[in-house]
């Protein structure tokens, strides 16, 4: 019984680890970035090093347009 536990967890744990290493992604998807897989890419190559996941954290939360603003021609 002790074994199950432990295999349930350990899945557990490796679902949240995957799903927190394709946060980047998985936000870019929610909010329909333009570059939706570029970030893809900078994920999957570099998202492994703390600084390639930093950085397509930050570009798949950056917004295109900012609500409220006005294009100008």
């Amino acid at each position: 019984m002790r074994d199950l536990g432990l295999s349930i967890l350990w899945y557990l744990v490796r679902v949240l680890a995957t799903l927190a290493y394709f946060f980047p992604t998985i936000a870019a998807s929610r909010y329909r970035h333009p570059r939706q897989l570029k970030i893809l890419y900078l994920n999957l190559l570099l998202g492994w090093t703390v600084v390639g996941w930093a950085i397509a954290l930050q570009w798949a939360l950056q917004a295109s347009k900012r609500p409220g603003s006005v294009e100008r021609s």
